[in-house]
């Protein structure tokens, strides 16, 4: 509850709170895993760790579906979304199979946990950044506003993406 007034950002500003909360996420299994150096912090580590991780899961739920409903074509959401489910899925899997393999060989636990990071960390980005939004959200509107004012047309999405500079 004490985030539901910044419900109406995850409509306008989804690709970012999507990438921010994937972040949030790998920051707090950074912070389970600093519990096994810090035994005496465990209790208030662990649930730092819990807080940041759920607060990251409300921020990617939230975020799937308007991202889900950007691929689809009509009204085949429930097909992307079997589709983006079953990809989510085998990405696990696959992690967990990596993880299992990288665990035989007793790498460091920091050095696997930041590449496997930063693996995650990077195709979240590419997730978010393939995504095009069909609404406005006051960056989106300004830069519409000026190309429009400047050219005498409105740019695309895609144009107003590459005009804004944005990461994602």
């Amino acid at each position: 509850m004490l985030f539901a007034r910044q419900g109406k950002k995850f409509d306008y500003d989804l690709k970012q709170l999507r990438f921010s909360g994937d972040l949030m996420m790998e920051l707090g299994a950074g912070i389970e895993l600093a519990t096994a150096a810090f035994p005496q912090l465990f209790l208030p580590l662990a649930c730092m760790a819990n807080v940041v991780k759920n607060v990251a899961a409300v921020t990617s739920t939230s975020t799937r579906t308007p991202i889900y409903k950007a691929y689809a074509k009509g009204e085949n959401i429930g097909d992307v979304t079997a589709k983006g489910e079953s990809v989510g899925n085998i990405a696990d899997l696959l992690g967990t199979g990596m993880s299992i393999l990288m665990s035989k060989r007793n790498p460091s636990l920091v050095a696997s946990f930041a590449v496997l990071s930063c693996g995650y960390l990077l195709s979240s980005y590419q997730e978010v950044r393939s995504v095009v939004l069909n609404t406005l959200n006051t960056a989106r509107f300004t830069v519409a506003v000026d190309s429009f004012i400047k050219t005498g047309r409105a740019c695309s999405f895609i144009e107003g993406r590459e005009l804004r500079g944005d990461y994602i």
